[in-house]
């Protein structure tokens, strides 16, 4: 199972806070990384928290905004 997988089920059983830990860490040596902001946007998102959503979001499409899943 991959990182990003690993996320998903995590997500999908509504762990978020536990999604934003892991993005978290993962950011720690990977900043880089539009997936990671992307899914921690998610997690944001489903925890009511609007404004660091948007920045994930923004941060994920900044990173690559060729990739329509971002905008």
């Amino acid at each position: 199972m991959t990182t990003t997988q690993f996320i998903d089920q995590l997500i999908f059983q509504g762990d978020y806070q536990k999604v934003i830990d892991t993005c978290t860490s993962i950011l720690e040596f990977d900043k880089l990384n539009p997936e990671i902001h992307y899914r921690m946007g998610l997690a944001y998102q489903n925890i009511l928290e609007e404004g660091q959503a948007v920045k994930s979001f923004a941060e994920a499409y900044n990173l690559n905004p060729e990739d329509r899943i971002y905008r």
